[in-house]
């Protein structure tokens, strides 16, 4: 199988003025992070990429998780546990933007446990991949605290659900192969 990622990048003027193909170029190639041991550098020890000026954000997501959660616990569905996972991403985010460390990394955990917590994990791609990605940003949260082993457990938890994932659509996609040869 294969998957095509796109995307829409406005600009003004004519794609080479606009730099259409750099800006490509850097979509398709993802950053890459390294582990490495701490060491002193050029960087300030923590610094934000942007700030939120207006906490609302964070209530905002509070209100839905919590809406989410009574839903799950009146009738548990995949696609409600879906969507309070994609709820605990977005709040952690937030709380990341705001310099609340610690709030960040208690939702990442959270999502983590909900996640495994669901019986049918294994068969669904898409709570994997949501999985796999609390998983990698749970990782990267202990790595830059210096919590090497807690960031190499959670790396193992994102790969492991990453790999299912992949058997997973790789299994449903050779049955809906057969059923299409047979019918």
């Amino acid at each position: 199988t294969h998957t095509i990622h796109t995307a829409i990048y406005p600009h003004q003027g004519n794609w080479r003025a606009a730099g259409v193909i750099g800006e490509a170029r850097g979509y398709g190639a993802p950053p890459v992070a390294y582990i490495t041991e701490r060491h002193p550098g050029w960087l300030p020890a923590r610094m934000n990429v942007l700030r939120l000026q207006n906490q609302d954000i964070v209530a905002t997501c509070d209100q839905a998780i919590q809406v989410l959660i009574a839903e799950q616990k009146a009738a548990p569905r995949t696609s409600t546990t879906a969507s309070l996972l994609c709820a605990y991403g977005k709040k952690a985010a937030a709380l990341g933007v705001l310099g609340d460390g610690n709030g960040e990394l208690a939702l990442l955990k959270k999502a983590v446990e909900t996640a495994q917590s669901v019986n049918s994990v294994d068969d669904n791609p898409e709570l994997l991949e949501l999985l796999g990605t609390a998983g990698a940003n749970l990782g990267s949260l202990y790595g830059q605290r210096g919590q090497f082993a807690e960031a190499v457990t959670s790396y193992r938890v994102a790969i492991k659900a990453f790999d299912n994932a992949v058997e997973t659509h790789d299994r449903n996609d050779l049955g809906a192969s057969r059923a299409l040869a047979k019918g």
